[in-house]
């Protein structure tokens, strides 16, 4: 980020700009809890988000407890179909276990709306 400071004082003026880099070794970990894959460009596939991460399963399942997704690559997120079928707008159950750069276990479930 650049960040500068301008004084205007009466007839004199001055301004000092540094950039400031931030940055964070924690890692973390963590699932967008809405999606709306109606093809608009914004938000059409759910990917897991997070940094530090070694390894991860994440499985997605509909409200009758069927598994309808699961990935164990960043690159790959649910675009809101199943066996080539869309989804509706719904609620559906995720469960996360992944483990950190720094031997950290993670386990999280929660909810993901698909909204299109």
């Amino acid at each position: 980020f650049e960040v500068c400071l301008i004084v205007n004082e009466e007839e004199c003026m001055y301004s000092e700009c540094k950039i400031i880099q931030i940055t964070s070794d924690e890692p973390k970990i963590g699932v967008p809890n809405s999606f709306s894959p109606n093809n608009d460009g914004n938000n059409d596939v759910l990917y897991l988000a997070g940094s530090g991460i070694e390894s991860f399963e994440l499985h997605i399942y509909n409200r009758l407890g069927k598994k309808i997704f699961s990935t164990n690559d960043l690159t790959i997120g649910w675009d809101g179909t199943f066996k080539d079928k869309i989804q509706g707008v719904d609620v559906y159950i995720y469960k996360l276990q992944a483990t950190m750069i720094d031997g950290s276990s993670v386990i999280h479930q929660g909810s993901i709306t698909l909204i299109r």
